[in-house]
C-alpha cells in the first residue's frame, strides 16, 4: 500500500517545518502538532489551547507538498517540488538537465523541464524513471540543487 505523506515549506523562515511547529512569540517552537486535514486545511494543536485552525494569512505562509510514493536510487523519498537527475554524467546537454517533479491533475506525477524563464519545455510521466539506476533527488525548488 502506498504511503500518503506530506512535507511543509514555511515561507517566512525559508525552511521545511518538522511535524511539530507552532507559532509562539514570532517564531516556531516545538509546543504543538501541525496537521493537514482531509479537506486540505492546516490546523495545529497545542498542549495548552487544543486545536486551532490557521488563519488565511497564516496558511499562505505554508506550501504543502505530497510524497509521490516513489524513492530514488538512494532510497530517498521523492516529493512534489523535488529536482531529480537520472544521468550518469549530469549536465552534458539540454537532454540531461534535471527535472522538477510536479502533479498534473489529469495525468498524475510528471518530470517537467523548464526553460530559463520558467516556461514548461516538456514533461514525461514520473514512472518512466522509477527504476532507473541513476534516478536521484538532487534538491528541491526551494533550496536549489545540492550537487
Amino acid at each position: 500500500m502506498r504511503s500518503i505523506k506530506f512535507r511543509i515549506w514555511h515561507k517566512p523562515t525559508n525552511q521545511f517545518v518538522r511535524c511539530h511547529p507552532v507559532w509562539d512569540d514570532e517564531k516556531y517552537t516545538e509546543l504543538g502538532l501541525l496537521s493537514l486535514t482531509s479537506d486540505g486545511e492546516l490546523i495545529f494543536e497545542t498542549m495548552y489551547d487544543g486545536f486551532q485552525r490557521l488563519s488565511s494569512n497564516e496558511v499562505d505562509d505554508f506550501i504543502v507538498q505530497q510524497y509521490t510514493g516513489l524513492k530514488d536510487k538512494n532510497e530517498v523519498e521523492v516529493y512534489e517540488g523535488d529536482i531529480a537527475d537520472w544521468c550518469e554524467d549530469s549536465y552534458i546537454d539540454e537532454g540531461t538537465q534535471p527535472a522538477t517533479i510536479v502533479w498534473h491533475e489529469l495525468e498524475g506525477w510528471k518530470c517537467t523541464w523548464y526553460t530559463e524563464d520558467r516556461s514548461e519545455l516538456c514533461t514525461e510521466p514520473l514512472y518512466f524513471y522509477e527504476n532507473h539506476r541513476y534516478f536521484e533527488v538532487i534538491g528541491n525548488i526551494f533550496e536549489g540543487v545540492k550537487k
